[in-house]
């Protein structure tokens, strides 16, 4: 026995590596301002969202856990000839990698 009247053996503590994780993977926008859609975070460390976009916001940007992810888009594609377009939000662990979620958002359909 030791000073304290331990046997000296302790217990090994039980580490779990961090993760982080997404679902979705692909998040669909109409093509009008507002339109919106969520994804969710699942993980057990501190994480940050960022897409390079102009066109689409993100909500929250940064937090650690589980958390819901809100995606919206800010402008139409009128003005990209009316096409569809997609983007890559990125959400970075630090530590733990990174997860991809592609946005794609409608184009405009021609009333012919």
């Amino acid at each position: 026995l030791d000073a304290m009247g331990c046997t000296g053996n302790r217990k090994e503590r039980d580490y779990i590596d961090d993760y982080i994780d997404v679902s979705p993977t692909e998040v669909f926008l109409s093509n009008q301002v507002g339109s919106s859609e969520t994804f969710y975070i699942s993980s057990n460390t501190r994480w940050t969202v960022s897409c390079s976009e102009s066109w689409v916001s993100v909500s929250p940007i940064s937090g650690s856990g589980d958390k819901e992810i809100t995606v919206t888009a800010l402008s139409t594609t009128e003005s990209f000839d009316n096409r569809g377009r997609e983007c890559s939000i990125i959400i970075d662990s630090r530590g733990s990698g990174y997860e991809v979620v592609k946005v794609f958002q409608e184009g405009v359909r021609s009333s012919e």
